[in-house]
């Protein structure tokens, strides 16, 4: 019975990340942001559209709290092709709010990794504990 338990919990380590981030790339809620500017609302979408979660969540899930440190050191840029013809002003609040978008989103992804990675581990510490095993 160890030996499956064992097996179930390595398993769980790795799909984990896969199986939270199933729906897609992580959304900021919206619904209350109707008082934005356009270049604040063009960056949210695409930096929702841009930060692969998933990846972030892989980040936090095997290199723990390196991870979260890695998410907030790498600063994300907007691409280029977004700001073509646009004002000045516009390429400031785009990219501003695109950066601490991206940012908050990375942090938020590698932190729910590092706690799944963390359940996950306790329970394979303490399940055999509670079970009688070892």
């Amino acid at each position: 019975m160890r030996k499956y338990t064992n097996i179930f919990i390595i398993i769980m380590i790795f799909i984990s990340p896969f199986y939270v981030q199933a729906k897609g790339t992580f959304h900021l809620n919206t619904s209350r942001n109707f008082s934005r500017s356009s270049p604040e609302k063009a960056a949210i979408k695409d930096a929702n559209k841009d930060v692969d979660g998933c990846l972030w969540m892989g980040a936090g899930c095997f290199a723990n709290i390196y991870g979260i440190a890695a998410a907030y050191v790498v600063v994300p840029s907007p691409k280029i092709s977004q700001l073509i013809g646009k004002s000045p002003d516009y390429i400031l609040i785009y990219s501003d709010t695109y950066r601490k978008t991206a940012k908050n989103i990375q942090v938020k992804k590698s932190t729910q990794g590092c706690l799944i990675f963390a359940a996950l581990y306790l329970l394979m510490i303490y399940y055999p504990a509670f079970t009688g095993g070892y």
